[in-house]
């Protein structure tokens, strides 16, 4: 019950970003939902993809293949964040480190180059993105509580701009009619988008309060469990990415997007 009592904690940080937090009403001991009356959202059921105002900035690009079969590998087995340079991102790499502070138990460190090209710039942006470290859901501390969901709250929104953005830039570049490298390139940048948005939310920094004290293993577990479920569908929309720039790929010669547009 403490382990779920956390994550419900987290779960006013994640409504709409736009509207100010509140306070969720309490109900009496032991009261449950009465017919017609709406049950309490899940944890974190507000950043699905991460947010509805950018279906088509999360969604498989046009012209993608049918959606796969289920996977049925773990997601921490699918995710596309190991060691080594981001291809087609001159100066930019990640790297692993080991950490129990992290979800997945790692931690992902990212190099970002100095320079980047015009048509880098979006992706660039989406690199720049970090989950928010050091929040707190202590209900023994109201005042840093609050922050933390303002905090987690700004996340949300500049990750929606952000990826909004991003999606119709590189969509507009495989729409159009030009060069076929340029598209495939654009179709590879999206699957290198959606590969970063799970991970961010899959290798989430643990807040102190959730890793440490009474039951502190149900904690991380409930917290963990609740990211990587928001993390799968993303993950899943990276793979039909990956799918459909493979696809393109073919009559085109070989370039960066190869390391990208491979299905493991």
């Amino acid at each position: 019950m403490l382990a779920r009592a956390v994550v419900v904690l987290c779960l006013a940080a994640c409504g709409s970003a736009a509207a100010p937090p509140q306070e969720p009403a309490a109900k009496p001991a032991g009261q449950i939902p009465q017919v017609g009356e709406t049950p309490p959202p899940e944890p974190f059921s507000q950043i699905e993809q991460p947010s509805s105002q950018s279906v088509a900035t999360l969604a498989p690009i046009a012209g993608a293949p049918p959606d796969p079969e289920p996977v049925h590998e773990p997601l921490l087995d699918r995710l596309r964040d190991g060691d080594g340079k981001i291809a087609g991102m001159p100066g930019f790499a990640i790297k692993r480190m080991p950490s129990k502070k992290h979800c997945g138990g790692f931690e992902i460190v990212t190099t970002r180059g100095r320079r980047v090209a015009k048509h880098d710039e979006p992706l660039a942006a989406i690199l720049d993105l970090e989950f928010p470290r050091a929040l707190s859901f202590d209900m023994k501390r109201n005042d840093k509580r609050k922050a933390s969901i303002r905090k987690f709250n700004a996340f949300v929104d500049k990750l929606t701009k952000v990826a909004g953005s991003t999606g119709k830039h590189y969509e507009a570049m495989r729409s159009g009619g030009g060069d076929a490298a340029v598209k495939v390139a654009a179709a590879a940048r999206v699957a290198q988008m959606h590969m970063r948005l799970a991970s961010l939310f899959a290798r989430a920094p643990i807040p102190i309060d959730v890793r440490t004290g009474e039951l502190a293993a149900e904690k991380i577990d409930a917290f963990c469990d609740a990211l990587r479920d928001k993390a799968e569908p993303i993950q899943v929309l990276a793979e039909q990415a990956m799918a459909d720039c493979a696809a393109m790929a073919k009559p085109v010669a070989a370039g960066w997007w190869n390391e990208v547009c491979v299905m493991p």
